[in-house]
This record gives C-alpha cells, structure tokens and sequence, in this order.
C-alpha cells in the first residue's frame, strides 16, 4: 500500500496525471479489499482519487465518489477542533 502511494505521488510530481490516477484507483481498489470501505486509509485513498478527477475537470466524477464513513468522522473531528478555537 505505501509503495502504490509513493508511485502516485512520483506521478503527479512528475506531471503524469493520466497514470498517476491508474495507480491511484487501483491502490483505491487494493485498500478497499484489504481494510474495507469504512476505514481511514480508504478515505485517503478515496481523496486521492477525487483528486485526480478534478486535475482533468472531472468534477461530477469527483463528487460521485462515495462519501465514507472515515471521511464523515474527520469532518466531524475537524469541525470541532475549530469550534473549539
């Protein structure tokens, strides 16, 4: 899992946004079968993803990806840290 997220990072930093997101849904893929859909690495992987669908505009993509439960907790984390402030 760390090694397919270091080559997505070569990738982008390389400028190699079309296989960068390849790699970046199949970690997505490999992180779903491994940890499930609720846990928070796949919300990362997931965020990658989105990510590479905004890069190439393809906003109605990005908002179609599934909103995990990870992805709810750390919006609520966050959202209290800054009321906390």
């Amino acid at each position: 899992m760390h090694q397919l997220g270091a080559r997505v990072r070569e990738l982008f930093a390389g400028g190699q946004f079309g296989d960068a997101l390849g790699v970046a849904e199949r970690r997505l893929d490999l992180c779903r079968r491994t940890y499930g859909a609720e846990h928070a690495m796949y919300a990362t992987c997931l965020n990658d993803v989105a990510t590479f669908e905004q890069v190439f505009a393809r906003y109605d993509r990005a908002e179609a990806l599934p909103e995990t439960e990870a992805m709810r907790s750390r919006r609520r984390l966050v959202t209290r840290e800054l009321l906390a402030v």
